[in-house]
C-alpha cells in the first residue's frame, strides 16, 4: 500500500505492544517520532497519546494488555517504574510468539486461553527487558565493581549471600562497597538483594506452578513467615491472595496484516 497519513493521536485504555514484520511504522508521541523497522516492536503504556503513521507497506500486528498485568510484570523483570515508552530493537522472539499467540486466540482448542495468557506474559516480558536494555545504554556508565556486584547478585540470588561477600566480589571493603553501591544504585546491597528475590517469587507465584513455601525457599528465603511478611510490605497482600488476584488479561489483539 502507498503512504498512509498519520492517524489522529489517541491513548488506550491497555498498554500497547505493536512489531514489525516487514515495512516499517511511524509512532509520533508528543515532540518524538519513533521508527520502528522490520524486526523491531514498540512499547506504549497504557493513557500515552500517540499517532502512528505507515510511511510503506508493512506486515505486523499489535495487542493491548491490561496496565496492571503489565505493571507486575514490569515489577517482576526489574522495571520497578513500570513500563515506559521504549522501541525494542531485536523483536524477532516477539514476532515469533505473535505468530503463535494469534493462532491461539483463534483456536478453540482445550487450553487455548490459557497458551494465549502465557504467550502474551511471555511478549511483554521480552519487551520490558528489551526497553530496559535500551535505556541502560543511554545511561552514564555504571562503576565497574558495583556492576560485577549486580551481576553476582542477580546469577545467585537463590544463594546464602553476604554484603561481605558482595564486597569481595566488588574488590572492596564493607563499607566502601555500601555506600558506592548505594550511590550507584539508590538502595543497600541488602535491599537490593531482597528485592530481586521477591520480584523472582512473585513471578514463580504468577505461573502456579508452585506454593509459596516452595517459592519462598527457591528464591533464597529460609524463613516462610519473614518472606511473608516482606511480601506483604513490597506488594500489598500475602503471597497467597497475590497469587491467587493474578489473572493476565487481553484487551484486544489486532491482527496480524
Amino acid at each position: 500500500m502507498g503512504e498512509v497519513q498519520p492517524s489522529r493521536p489517541a491513548a488506550h485504555a491497555g498498554v500497547e505492544l505493536a512489531w514489525v514484520r516487514d515495512g516499517a511504522i511511524g509512532y509520533g508521541i508528543g515532540e518524538r517520532r519513533f521508527d520502528i523497522a522490520a524486526g523491531c516492536a514498540m512499547l506504549v503504556p497504557s493513557a500515552v497519546e500517540h499517532a502512528t503513521s505507515f510511511p510503506s507497506h508493512m506486515r505486523g500486528a499489535a495487542l493491548w494488555i491490561d496496565r496492571d498485568v503489565v505493571a507486575e510484570i514490569a515489577d517482576a523483570v526489574g522495571c520497578k517504574q513500570g513500563p515506559s515508552v521504549g522501541l525494542v530493537r531485536d523483536a524477532h522472539r516477539i514476532t515469533s510468539l505473535g505468530a503463535v499467540l494469534a493462532e491461539e486466540s483463534r483456536s478453540t482448542d482445550a487450553g487455548a486461553l490459557l497458551a494465549s495468557d502465557a504467550i502474551t506474559e511471555a511478549m511483554i516480558a521480552i519487551a520490558l527487558r528489551g526497553v530496559i536494555a535500551r535505556n541502560d545504554e543511554a545511561r552514564a556508565p555504571v562503576d565497574p565493581a558495583i556492576a560485577s556486584a549486580v551481576r553476582h547478585i542477580e546469577a545467585s540470588y537463590a544463594e546464602p549471600l553476604t554484603v561481605d561477600g558482595m564486597a569481595r566480589v566488588a574488590g572492596m571493603s564493607r563499607f566502601h562497597f555500601s555506600r558506592r553501591f548505594r550511590d550507584a544504585t539508590g538502595c543497600s546491597p541488602y535491599r537490593y538483594l531482597v528485592d530481586v528475590r521477591l520480584a523472582r517469587a512473585a513471578e514463580l507465584l504468577r505461573r502456579g506452578r508452585c506454593g509459596v513455601t516452595e517459592a519462598a525457599l527457591s528464591v533464597g528465603f529460609s524463613d516462610p513467615s519473614r518472606f511473608a511478611r516482606m511480601f506483604r510490605q513490597r506488594f500489598g497482600a500475602s503471597p497467597a491472595q497475590w497469587a491467587a488476584a493474578k489473572r493476565s488479561r487481553v484487551l484486544h489483539l489486532l491482527p496480524a496484516v
